[in-house]
C-alpha cells in the first residue's frame, strides 16, 4: 500500500481523472476523499454520488441538473452534482452502473468542461475533478457493449486497484483509529484508545466485508463502549446484543455479519461462510489472548461465552491454541 499511496499523492496534486477499482467495501470512497484532501481543491466541495443508486429516470437530472418545467414535477431549477462540485471534486461511485445515454452526456461534459441542464439551452462552465470508482470489470463491459470505450479511456487516465483488506492488514490499525475518531465526533464523546488486544483481533480477522465491515464493527463497538478504552469485548457484544449467544448455531444471527446473505448466495454457501467466519473469530481471539482460554483476559471472556463452550467450538472447527513464542 505504501507504493500505491505514493502514486496517489503524486497524482492528487494534478487535475487528472482517476479511476479506482476494487471489490465492494474495500474503501474506494475513503480513498476518493483522501485524494480530494491531498489536492489543491481540498478547500472546495467534495460531492459523492452513487450512480447505481440513482433512479433511471432521474440520473441526468441529479448529475447535470434541470430547468423548471423540464419534465412533469420539475417545479423549479435544480442544480446537479456537477455544478455543486464546481471548483472541487466529484466522486462518481459505481460508474459502471450508468446507462449508455448518460455515459454519452458525461463524456461530453468531460471533454468540453461545460454542461446543459435537462430542459435547458444555455451551456454552463464547470470546473470539476473527477474520481470514478467501480467494482465491475469495465474492460469486459466495453467488449460487451454496455460501457462506452471512449468514456472508459477518458476516465482511465490514472487507475488504482485497491486490494481486499485482508491483503493489506498493515492498514487496519490506521483505518480503525480513523473510524474511532470519526464516530467519536458523531456520537459526541471522547476518543477511546484501542487496546493491543483489539488491534491483534482486528488484524487476525479476514474481513470478508472489507473496510465497510471494519467501519461497521468500530461503529457498533463505539456505541456500547462506556470507558476510555475500546477492547474486543465491546465489538463482540455489539455484534450480538448480548454475550450469551456467541457462536450459537440456534442464535437468530451469525456471530459476524454474513456477506453471503448480501450477495444472495444459496443457503449452503451461507452456512459455509458463517462457519469460516466463526472459526476465524475464535482464532483471532486466541491470538489476541496468546492462547489463554480461562480468566478475565482469556479468549472465552472476549468471545462472551463459557470456557467449555469455547472448547466445544475449537473441537468443532479444529482450532488449536497458538504456540507461545519463546
Amino acid at each position: 500500500m505504501a507504493q500505491l499511496l505514493k502514486q496517489v499523492e503524486q497524482v492528487a496534486e494534478t487535475n487528472a481523472t482517476m479511476l479506482v477499482l476494487g471489490e465492494t467495501g474495500v474503501g474506494k470512497s475513503l480513498l476518493a476523499r483522501t485524494i480530494h484532501q491531498m489536492s489543491p481543491r481540498r478547500e472546495r466541495a467534495f460531492i459523492c454520488v452513487n450512480c447505481g443508486a440513482l433512479s433511471p429516470g432521474l440520473i441526468e437530472s441529479e448529475l447535470f441538473g434541470h430547468e423548471k418545467g423540464a419534465f412533469t414535477g420539475a417545479g423549479g431549477r435544480h442544480i446537479g452534482c456537477f455544478e455543486r462540485a464546481h471548483g472541487g471534486t466529484l466522486f462518481l461511485d459505481e460508474i459502471g452502473a450508468l446507462p449508455l445515454e448518460s455515459q454519452q452526456v458525461l463524456l461530453h461534459i468531460l471533454e468540453e468542461d461545460c454542461l446543459t441542464r435537462v430542459g435547458g439551452r444555455a451551456s454552463t462552465p464547470v470546473d470539476v475533478r473527477i474520481v470514478a470508482a467501480t467494482n465491475r470489470d469495465l474492460q469486459r463491459a466495453v467488449r460487451a457493449g454496455t460501457f462506452r470505450a471512449d468514456l472508459y479511456y477518458r476516465l482511465d487516465v490514472f487507475s488504482v486497484v485497491l486490494p481486499r483488506l485482508r491483503e493489506r492488514r498493515e492498514d487496519i490499525p490506521l483505518l480503525a483509529t480513523h473510524f474511532v475518531r470519526q464516530y467519536a465526533r458523531k456520537l459526541r464523546r471522547s476518543v477511546p484508545t484501542l487496546s493491543d488486544e483489539v488491534l491483534a483481533y482486528l488484524q487476525g480477522y479476514a474481513w470478508p466485508g472489507n473496510v465497510r465491515e471494519l467501519e461497521h464493527w468500530i461503529h457498533r463497538a463505539m456505541i456500547v463502549c462506556e470507558g476510555e478504552r475500546l477492547g474486543v469485548a465491546e465489538g463482540l457484544l455489539a455484534e450480538r446484543g448480548d454475550q450469551t449467544g456467541a457462536l450459537d448455531p440456534s442464535a437468530s444471527a451469525p456471530a459476524v455479519p454474513s456477506v453471503a446473505v448480501e450477495v444472495g448466495r444459496d443457503w449452503e454457501s451461507q452456512q459455509a461462510e458463517v462457519a469460516q467466519a466463526e472459526k476465524q473469530q475464535i482464532e483471532a481471539a486466541l491470538r489476541a489472548t496468546e492462547g489463554r482460554i480461562y480468566g478475565e483476559h482469556g479468549a472465552a471472556r472476549l468471545l462472551g461465552m463459557g470456557p467449555e463452550k469455547l472448547r466445544y467450538y475449537m473441537r468443532k472447527y479444529g482450532v488449536q491454541r497458538p504456540k507461545k513464542s519463546s
